[in-house]
């Protein structure tokens, strides 16, 4: 059965929030996500793309050797639950300083003491260089689980964690991914694992574009108004960056906004 949504308003908006920094972008071809867009901003061996995935795969690869500790499990569980979005997506810059037990996030992922390439040096990693690349990469780093079936059971399958690295410039290209234990394996952009796979991403879900959103007048039937239908042709994201955020914004005629909608339980109607 169709529902009608019913708004009090004159006037609305369809948005797809994705994680460009541009003002303003025009997306005309529907396989293509805001965020595919913005990474055409780019040449394909762009040393920024580069350098951000290098400094990603430092946050993830200490992220999963302090994930080893039961300790951290827990406060993983316990940011999740916390965390007010669909997908429990955690601000890794604000993860890093909590307490754990007596020690920090980063302290813990200090404690594995590897060898790493900052600051054009290789050097024993500290806390503090956690903090500082976390900084560093506009405007935040995220950790979350993309797959809705993982939100539900990591936790029973803690042992077989998959700590990802994902660009949401390369959101189609093979991801590199840490098991707890160790060992690095390579995960298909198109085929989620069975095991359980965090992603430390760039920004999954921060800022916002108009996408393909558009104008709609909704009919008026005495003092309420209906929108019956909106359309977004670019609806398809890879896994690795989760459920797509789609959100319709209501305005009233002078330009005031009332009220943000969110969509839960997308289905893409691809034509």
């Amino acid at each position: 059965m169709k529902r009608k949504i019913i708004f009090f308003a004159l006037t609305a908006f369809l948005f797809v929030v994705g994680c460009s920094q541009t003002e303003e972008q025009n997306i005309t071809d529907p396989g293509k996500t805001d965020v595919t867009v913005a990474a055409e901003l780019f040449s394909p061996g762009d040393l920024k793309i580069q350098t951000v995935i290098s400094n990603l795969n430092i946050l993830a690869r200490n992220l999963a050797f302090a994930l080893k500790d039961q300790a951290v499990i827990n406060a993983l569980s316990v940011e999740t639950r916390k965390a007010d979005n669909r997908e429990r997506i955690i601000d890794l810059n604000k993860w890093l300083v909590k307490g754990i037990n007596g020690q920090t996030l980063a302290e813990r992922m200090a404690l594995s003491g590897r060898l790493e390439h900052i600051d054009g040096r290789q050097r024993q990693i500290t806390a503090d260089d956690f903090i500082m690349l976390t900084e560093s990469l506009k405007p935040m780093v995220d950790v979350y689980f993309p797959v809705d079936e993982h939100r539900v059971n990591w936790y029973e399958n803690r042992d077989k964690l998959r700590i990802a690295v994902v660009h949401p410039a390369r959101e189609w290209d093979p991801a590199t991914a840490y098991t707890l234990d160790g060992q690095t394996v390579e995960l298909d952009p198109y085929t989620p694992p069975k095991e359980p796979a965090l992603v430390v991403s760039l920004c999954e879900h921060g800022g916002g574009s108009d996408g393909d959103g558009y104008r709609n007048h909704p009919r008026q039937n005495g003092d309420e108004e209906y929108l019956y239908k909106g359309r977004q042709r670019v609806c398809e994201e890879g896994y690795f960056l989760g459920d797509p955020e789609i959100y319709v914004d209501i305005f009233t005629q002078s330009g005031s906004k009332i009220k943000r909608y969110w969509f839960t339980g997308i289905d893409c109607e691809y034509t």
